[in-house]
């Protein structure tokens, strides 16, 4: 736990049964406001260590006021960073207008950007909490998700996850279909709606990254739990509040049959 000013924090990441941590996580202050973010990877961790490292560059170096700051935009700048990252590995300058000429590329491509994790994707979930004007701003990319309450018995908010939709579709539209674990995929791949990265599919169209973005005011005590699905898969919104703490609710998560990474951040402003 750390505790600063107006805020107390908890933190905690886990490998789990997962053959890699592809979870990364961060909390850092910015003027008068706390930023905390969790980017839960998929196909390698590249793709998380890009935008959580972007992300904490931008803030500290712009240091946006709390009136200026917009999460959306920002998360929109990094995608498009780590897009331009990773076009760097295409052969030659650009990249196909058609699909059929993109997917023959990327074919051909496809074992180096698999191997070296240049097809990598990340969800994001992120907010920003100002104790001084009772705000927070919270922003979120995939099916990570942010629940927060004003006071004890107040309502209990949440993020929505972006889970396998055709209406969650990029401009150029693609399939979901289900597997044989009946789990809905993108293209039979990717098992979340939304995601910064994924090039693959991302530059073809197929995938969306832009934000759900929620602005809200609060009342103190505040709480607020930021974490990946491999907590949110066995372990309810207001389960997850009643215990708070993430050493006990990634013992919970794990009890109740999880097997993914698991990373959490736990925040409590007082009065």
């Amino acid at each position: 736990m750390a505790c600063y000013k107006n805020f107390c924090v908890w933190q905690q990441t886990v490998k789990n049964k997962r053959d890699y941590q592809e979870d990364r996580l961060r909390v850092f202050g910015v003027n008068d406001y706390l930023v905390a973010v969790i980017c839960d990877g998929h196909g390698g961790h590249r793709a998380a260590d890009f935008v959580i490292k972007q992300i904490f560059k931008r803030l500290t170096k712009h240091k946006p006021t709390w009136k200026n700051l917009d999460l959306g935009e920002l998360l929109q700048v990094v995608s498009k960073e780590w897009d331009q990252e990773c076009i760097k590995r295409l052969p030659g300058k650009s990249y196909p207008k058609s699909v059929e000429e993109r997917e023959k590329m990327f074919q051909a491509r496809r074992w180096h950007y698999d191997t070296y994790g240049w097809s990598a994707g990340t969800t994001c979930v992120m907010a920003a909490i100002s104790a001084k004007h009772k705000r927070i701003q919270v922003a979120n990319v995939g099916d990570s998700r942010a629940i927060w309450r004003s006071q004890k018995k107040g309502r209990l908010y949440q993020t929505r996850d972006h889970n396998p939709s055709q209406k969650d579709l990029g401009p150029l539209g693609g399939k979901v279909f289900r597997d044989e674990d009946k789990t809905k995929r993108i293209e039979g791949e990717l098992a979340v709606g939304r995601a910064l990265g994924d090039n693959t599919a991302n530059l073809m169209g197929t995938v969306r990254a832009d934000s759900d973005i929620k602005k809200r005011p609060f009342k103190t005590p505040f709480r607020m739990i930021l974490a990946s699905d491999g907590l949110w898969d066995t372990v309810s919104n207001q389960k997850a509040m009643e215990i708070f703490n993430p050493d006990k609710l990634v013992k919970r998560a794990i009890h109740c049959g999880s097997e993914d990474n698991i990373s959490i951040i736990s925040i409590e402003v007082s009065s």
